[in-house]
């Protein structure tokens, strides 16, 4: 595993930024389980425009947000990055893991190189249909999502931050004002 690693970051040229996500995941040496989920920035808030946190986070953020599904905020080693869940199975893994009752921390999806609205200020997104989350993945779909953002043609068909926390997350499925979900 220390071998793939090593030959990724030297493909990549970005060892120190991306495939060691530093934080709650591993670096270039092992497994990672990630951080948990916690309170939402701005605490339990009202839906999206209510009460953000501390300088603007949370709420929509300027975000338009998702139709349906659940709408998460994500934290990646101070990056930022937002996406909708759709999947069944990471719908109801993503209500565990706010609820603490999931180790499986790491967001895990199709990797689509064009901007969604909700998650504003990056120029992709993971397909909702297919995101789920994992204890554990394969090293090579780990990055920040400015690294994924910069390379991501050539970043490969997953996106799966390993240092991922869970700091917001809105219900979007039957209330178009996307409340959000209280915190445990």
């Amino acid at each position: 595993m220390r071998a793939l690693a090593i030959l990724v970051c030297v493909l990549a040229a970005a060892c120190g930024d991306s495939t060691s996500s530093g934080g709650g995941g591993a670096g270039a040496g092992g497994a990672s389980s990630g951080g948990g989920g916690g309170e939402p920035a701005g605490g339990g808030g009202a839906g999206i425009g209510g009460s953000g946190g501390a300088g603007g986070e949370g709420g929509s953020d300027g975000c338009v947000p998702p139709d349906d599904g659940l709408w998460a905020t994500f934290d990646v080693v101070g990056q930022t990055y937002r996406a909708q869940i759709t999947d069944p199975d990471g719908i109801e893994q993503a209500l565990a893991l706010w609820a603490g009752t999931s180790t499986a921390t790491i967001p895990n999806g199709q990797l689509v190189c064009e901007p969604a609205p909700y998650n504003c200020g990056h120029a992709f997104h993971q397909d909702p249909a297919t995101l789920q989350f994992a204890e554990v993945t394969t090293e090579v779909c780990d990055g920040t999502p400015d690294y994924v953002d910069a390379n991501c043609a050539a970043f490969g068909a997953f996106y799966c931050p390993w240092a991922a926390q869970l700091l917001e997350l809105y219900d979007c499925r039957t209330d178009p004002s996307c409340p959000a979900v209280p915190a445990p």
